[in-house]
């Protein structure tokens, strides 16, 4: 058998379905279309178990430290980093419901962290004394996305709750 059978045949299920999801979410955004703010949290949601469970793999493993520092702080870097705008921010149509511009990039950014994260997963089974520090480094990229999905969803929330609001006062 060659290599690339064996590691193919040897990944957890959960990596294919996640990478199914991140197909969904990311060519949803290839065209332009209104979203009800619940589809739209999948993203941040996906993102954040994810590096909440890479987190605790590290933790659990027992580089305490590392996890315990590295999350919050690629997770913070990721939601400071909300402000640089890359992509239009999704106008407010009505409700919960919000008007997303077409654009490539998440679909982008989306695959190239799996591949990455999918990469050093690899590495660290051929190489396993690097398995610390490549699960560190696959730490901070899904905590940093987290942050910054996270930190992209929250202003979107913050408005629908503040139009439920406005809509309950004016009955």
């Amino acid at each position: 058998m060659g290599t690339a059978y064996i590691i193919l045949t040897h990944t957890p299920l959960y990596v294919w379905v996640l990478l199914v999801l991140l197909l969904f979410l990311g060519a949803r955004r290839l065209k332009e279309r209104r979203t009800h703010l619940a589809l739209a949290a999948l993203a941040p949601a996906s993102f954040f178990v994810w590096s909440v469970a890479t987190a605790a793999l590290l933790f659990f493993g027992g580089d305490k430290a590392a996890a315990s520092i590295a999350w919050p702080l690629a997770f913070l870097g990721g939601a400071l980093s909300g402000p640089i705008r890359t992509v239009p921010r999704p106008s407010h149509v009505h409700g919960w419901v919000f008007h997303y511009a077409a654009t490539r990039l998440p679909l982008t950014v989306y695959l190239l962290l799996w591949s990455t994260r999918y990469g050093l997963g690899i590495w660290a089974g051929f190489v396993p004394a690097m398995a610390g520090t490549l699960g560190l480094v696959a730490l901070a990229l899904s905590a940093f996305t987290a942050g910054r999905t996270f930190a992209d969803f929250l202003p979107l929330l913050l408005i629908a709750l503040r139009a439920q609001k406005k809509g309950m006062f004016a009955n």
